[in-house]
């Protein structure tokens, strides 16, 4: 359906809906004149919003007509007066620049609505645009198990005397990221698919001694379930901390359709609602004996779970939540998100320049010494976007495709013993590629940007003659206050972003066409941050890693500069001990492999310079047959003499590694405790020498009461 066909069934279907009076101009300038005093400027645009959406419904005889009419002005003021409690109207009140810097200047600070009806108006609008972009859219297309031991005592001894354990990849040194296994250096905790389920929904412990594995429990998905009070769900990711596993999951409660009580027959093609239904839960375990985990407490907010940080002690969940807008403003509960049950006050919901959707972002914080509630939640009236944690502030990066050339809004809030405070916003020309695209250092925040044109709302293959040369590329510098102080334009055009990384005053970016230029950039001055080299070198790396302080490791694609043709992924060591001079002193390139999960997710890396370990999961086609194989791969670096190949395990033909009869291992993690490699797919492990690489055991755990494990010492490479 195009977008005037789309206008013609609206018409349709509401030519004979007579405006509401509430709708008239007169009654709309009425309107803005009582509640167009906000408290600060950057609120205006909404109203204007709010006034393009309702002119245009008077014009066309759309949505507006259908959603709010007839009662619609009578109830909505109702709604105000009765169904606002009085906790409700004092924090819709409450000054909108609580908690911002007094030195923040007033084009940085981030809104708040005055009210909920004020947001409510702003939902609406919103939810226009997801109607017909969706209209669109779809016409294109058991308890805790606990298994017996010879000695439960035991896992309190091995703590005494922890090896030096890996542990999940991270952006930021301080900064921990969740995964879906964890080490604490003597016992496995992993997220595992029980009784056939499509998604993790249990975790596997073990001991992990030396290389020895025994199984020590299970948190079975009955448990889970009944903890969280939903049976449709799976686990995200998980945390260690102290003696504490936290758990968090995504559950999703069925409701039935909604539909629009007036008409459903007229308008049920073209009315469009999301669930509202999906919530994440954070569980707590008590783990100080592995062999029986105890639930301690289970927190819930609203939404999809979309990414998380642990850091000096607590825990900060980032949440999306869709909004079902009613077509009437009846109660604000209907359209405000809530985190353990309680409503965020108007104070607590902040307003980007430009909402791309009648969606939140929800973000709380939690102290991990008492998981029993919530130090804080805040929200953003915002769709999808990027998170990127530094040690001391929460950066979200929202994109904006809707206006013209891409740009992105990135707002900024501090946090602190689990409280978060707003701080302000800033916006940049192009769109971000992930996490490592941000980064602060000394209070400035530098960013990385790959710019597009306006005819480029979606993303078109390099290959295309019109996008390859009409992208560009971009580095920002801002300040505290979030102000743009530094800026270089116009890099690498034609290409886009690829990798991004950090260190200290220094940054380094790859883009790609047909070549990889690698840019080193001097960022020691933030006001005039200036390119020192451009390393051009066939092929490109999707990760990057300070090696040491003279090395940066790269893992990415290796391509035919002639050709074009995809040759293998490549390992890549570069010298930047002169950034104004960068060499790659080393490659390796994998043939026949074609993906790692790793060019995506730095998670599923395992890399530890001090220890000198690269390793990752590998996916190949070898000999005339193109015979798939699953691996993983075991890399050190040596200055002088390159990459040399420590281990190679066919993790596709592993009995014990391989689910049912057929493998799909790209999941897989690696890990090492004090001199021992341990490969955990599930609540399946592997255990190998890291001083001879032979085989040790492996173990498959099973909560199932009747087969509680399995070892095999025997392990087919």
């Amino acid at each position: 359906m195009n977008e005037q066909d789309f206008i013609q069934q609206l018409r349709k279907k509401t030519e004979k809906t007579p405006v509401p009076e509430s709708l008239s101009p007169e009654q709309i300038t009425s309107q803005l004149n009582q509640t167009s005093k906000p408290k600060n400027r950057y609120q205006q645009p909404w109203l204007q919003i709010a006034a393009a959406f309702a002119l245009l419904a008077i014009v066309s005889g759309s949505v507006w007509g259908i959603r709010l009419s007839k009662k619609s002005k009578s109830n909505m003021d109702s709604a105000v007066s009765n169904d606002l409690s009085m906790e409700a109207q004092q924090n819709a009140q409450a000054d909108s620049d609580e908690g911002i810097n007094e030195n923040t200047p007033a084009k940085s600070r981030i809104a708040t609505p005055n009210s909920y009806q004020q947001l409510y108006q702003i939902l609406a609008d919103l939810s226009v645009h997801d109607m017909y972009f969706n209209a669109v859219q779809e016409n294109q297309t058991e308890a805790a198990t606990g298994i017996a031991a010879d000695d439960s005592a035991a896992s309190q001894d091995l703590r005494m005397e922890a090896d030096v354990f890996s542990d999940t990849n991270t952006q930021v040194d301080t900064v921990t990221e969740a995964d879906i296994v964890k080490t604490d250096g003597h016992f496995i905790y992993s997220c595992f698919q029980e009784n056939g389920s499509y998604a993790w929904n249990a975790i596997s412990i073990a001991n992990a001694e030396q290389g020895t594995l025994t199984a020590c429990s299970t948190i079975s998905s009955a448990s889970i379930s009944e903890e969280i009070g939903c049976t449709d769900f799976f686990v995200q990711e998980l945390y260690l901390w102290e003696n504490k596993l936290f758990v968090l999951c995504e559950g999703t409660i069925p409701v039935q359709a909604q539909t629009d009580p007036e008409g459903p027959e007229a308008t049920a093609d073209i009315l469009w609602t999301r669930d509202n239904t999906v919530n994440t839960y954070i569980l707590t375990y008590d783990v100080s004996n592995p062999m029986q985990p105890v639930p301690i407490s289970t927190l819930q907010q609203e939404g999809y779970y979309e990414s998380s940080r642990l850091t000096n002690g607590c825990l900060y969940t980032f949440t999306t939540k869709w909004v079902n807008v009613p077509e009437r403003f009846s109660s604000y509960e209907e359209i405000v998100p809530a985190a353990q049950d309680k409503r965020l006050s108007c104070q607590d919901i902040y307003l980007p320049k430009c909402p791309d959707a009648s969606c939140y972002q929800l973000i709380t914080g939690m102290q991990l010494d008492d998981p029993s509630a919530f130090t804080d939640s805040k929200a953003i009236l915002s769709g999808n976007g990027i998170y990127y944690v530094s040690k001391e502030s929460i950066y979200f990066a929202q994109p904006d495709w809707n206006d013209g050339a891409v740009s992105t809004e990135i707002l900024k809030f501090r946090y602190e013993d689990g409280s978060i405070q707003a701080c302000g916003s800033v916006t940049v020309e192009g769109y971000l590629f992930n996490q490592f695209s941000m980064d602060e250092y000394n209070g400035y925040l530098r960013v990385v940007t790959t710019i597009v044109p306006s005819y480029e709302q979606e993303e078109m293959p390099l290959t295309d003659s019109v996008m390859a040369p009409a992208s560009t590329n971009a580095l920002y510098v801002i300040d505290a206050n979030m102000e743009r102080i530094g800026t270089i334009a116009d890099l690498a055009p034609g290409e886009r972003v690829y990798s991004v990384r950090f260190m200290g005053e220094t940054g380094y970016f790859v883009t790609y066409r047909e070549t990889d230029p690698l840019f080193s950039i001097d960022l020691s001055d933030p006001a005039d941050p200036k390119v020192m080299d451009a390393l051009k070198i066939p092929g490109f790396s999707s990760y990057l890693h300070f090696y040491s302080k003279d090395l940066l490791f790269g893992l990415g694609e290796e391509i035919d500069p002639g050709t074009g043709e995809f040759l293998g992924l490549k390992l890549s060591m570069f010298d930047i001990s002169d950034p104004y001079n960068i060499l790659e002193v080393d490659k390796t390139v994998l043939p026949d492999s074609y993906y790692s999960t790793a060019l995506n997710n730095h998670k599923a890396l395992l890399i530890d310079p001090e220890r000198n370990l690269i390793g990752f999961y590998v996916e190949s086609y070898h000999g005339k047959d193109y015979e798939y194989e699953e691996s993983y791969e075991l890399y050190a670096y040596a200055e002088g003499s390159g990459f040399q190949k420590l281990f190679h395990c066919d993790v596709g033909n592993n009995p014990i590694l391989t689910e049912r009869d057929y493998s799909n291992l790209t999941n897989i993690r690696g890990l090492y405790i004090g001199d021992f490699l341990y490969l955990v797919y599930g609540n399946r492990i592997c255990s190998y020498s890291l001083d001879t690489f032979d085989p040790i055991e492996g173990l498959i755990i099973s909560g199932d009461g009747k087969h509680t494990h399995e070892i095999y010492t025997e392990i087919r490479q």
